[in-house]
């Protein structure tokens, strides 16, 4: 089925995305993508914390380089979350 290919790609960009975060940012995020009428729309990145060691400039370059080379495409925007312990 090709809708069932599909989400099996989008879980393996999403698994690289999150491995390459990993290694630039020092937290693994989860990600997420979607799409629209075969248009890629969004990719969400929650990291689990805020990373201390860079500013959040270079949080969102590094996670956009990321998700264009792993996504081999641009989505009309990335969001860029941090989940924080109350």
């Amino acid at each position: 089925c090709n809708v069932a290919k599909e989400i099996q790609q989008e879980t393996v960009h999403a698994n690289a995305v999150a491995n390459d975060l990993m290694k630039t940012v020092g937290i693994k995020p989860q990600v997420g993508s979607s799409y629209h009428n075969g248009t890629f729309t969004e990719v969400t990145v929650d990291y689990q914390g805020i990373p201390s060691a860079l500013s959040l400039q270079q949080v969102a370059d590094l996670t956009r380089e990321a998700v264009a080379k792993e996504f081999g495409q641009k989505p009309q925007q990335i969001n860029v979350e941090f989940s924080i312990k109350p």
